[in-house]
């Protein structure tokens, strides 16, 4: 190495030991520049990575506080159900037949044997009978009395629908219907 300083020039060798010099002020700036960013990249990251996480906790918290009064909603619907919408023991089957009669009649159907099957709900502490019986009309009349099931407001509902027979002569249909209500 001294050989090569001493074939350069004095003007030459000033010049080398000031890149040195620059190049080694450069490699400190970014090394210490860097260490700066790398620090505060770190620091910004982590930051996120908390008000992330503290968001993520939040939402949570309010998704699980929304669940639970959901839950407490639901209960409060179940009990007002309750009052008013199923059929009470102490009244017997003739209030679940009157109200069967009434959307039959609006349909325009008409019944001659209804089978009735009794079915203890002893979970939910409650009776469902079963109404089994045939209907024979048109399409637009059962489809009357569908939707006249459908929406009663009390506890009635569709559970099977067995089509027995279609008449191509009369466009007449034959059904077998199972509907439930339900007793508490």
């Amino acid at each position: 190495m001294n050989e090569l300083m001493d074939v350069l020039e004095p003007r030459q060798r000033r010049a080398l030991v000031l890149l040195g010099v620059l190049l080694t002020a450069a490699f400190f700036f970014f090394v210490v520049g860097s260490g700066r960013q790398r620090r505060s990249y770190i620091r910004s990251a982590s930051e996120q990575t908390a008000q992330q996480t503290a968001h993520d906790l939040k939402i949570a918290g309010e998704t699980e506080q929304t669940i639970w009064e959901r839950w407490e909603a639901t209960l409060l619907d179940m009990e007002g159900l309750k009052e008013g919408f199923f059929y009470r023991q102490g009244e017997g089957i003739e209030v679940l037949r009157n109200d069967l009669k009434q959307i039959l009649d609006r349909a325009g159907l008409r019944v001659s044997h209804i089978k009735y099957d009794y079915i203890p709900l002893e979970q939910e502490n409650m009776l469902q009978v079963r109404l089994t019986f045939r209907l024979n009309g048109f399409y637009i009349d059962l489809k009357k009395f569908i939707h006249g099931i459908e929406s009663f407001p009390g506890a009635m509902a569709i559970e099977q629908i067995d089509f027995v027979d279609i008449d191509t002569q009369t466009g007449k249909i034959d059904i077998k219907v199972i509907v439930a209500g339900y007793y508490d």
